[in-house]
């Protein structure tokens, strides 16, 4: 009689360990027979990645970050976490719509440093501090692939009853950009 694999509907031949060449070649290489590595749980991973420093100061993230600068962490299942939300949930028990830093720094992890908070909160507060997009785009004429002026588009618009290819034909733009002026979704600037 031949012996099989000890997994459940494998239906293979034994090899070793009571397992089948595949199931064998994966409790090798992880530790498990389903090929899937047992972790530690998030929460116990987290602190390996943290630089505590003194209560008021700020902790570092010291693992993986995102171009943006906030940390991040797995949580083993191809699922990411915000480094900051997961502290914050491990100090408060709950995980609001947005964690915000009270220092700024988009790396910390001190949970003194974080606090609950709403979009609209989340974007006051980076006004407020002045850490929003300042620059502006130029509008009209001021934009580098322009194709018209000022003076065009009040023409375009002085002349509701022509179409709107014969328009665009003249002043150079597709009828789709002459349309948009006179509906108000292009040029709102110029009246």
């Amino acid at each position: 009689m031949t012996r099989l694999c000890s997994i459940d509907g494998c239906g293979l031949k034994h090899s070793s360990l009571g397992f089948c060449r595949n199931h064998h070649s994966r409790f090798k290489r992880t530790g498990s027979p389903d090929g899937i590595r047992p972790r530690a749980p998030i929460e116990v991973r987290f602190w390996k990645f943290v630089d505590k420093r003194g209560d008021n100061d700020c902790w570092p993230w010291t693992g993986k970050r995102q171009k943006t600068g906030y940390g991040r962490i797995s949580s083993g299942q191809f699922k990411q976490y915000g480094a900051h939300r997961v502290s914050f949930k491990m100090e408060n028990g709950f995980d609001p719509p947005v964690v915000m830093h009270i220092c700024d720094n988009r790396w910390c992890v001190n949970p003194a440093h974080l606090k609950a908070g709403t979009m609209a909160e989340n974007n006051a507060d980076m006004r407020a501090k002045g850490r929003h997009n300042t620059t502006i785009r130029p509008r009209g004429e001021g934009h580098h692939r322009s194709k018209l002026t000022e003076a065009d588009v009040r023409e375009i618009k002085s002349r509701p009853d022509m179409k709107p290819g014969k328009l665009g034909k003249e002043f150079g733009v597709k009828s789709a950009v002459i349309q948009r002026i006179r509906n108000g979704s292009a040029w709102k600037h110029v009246t």
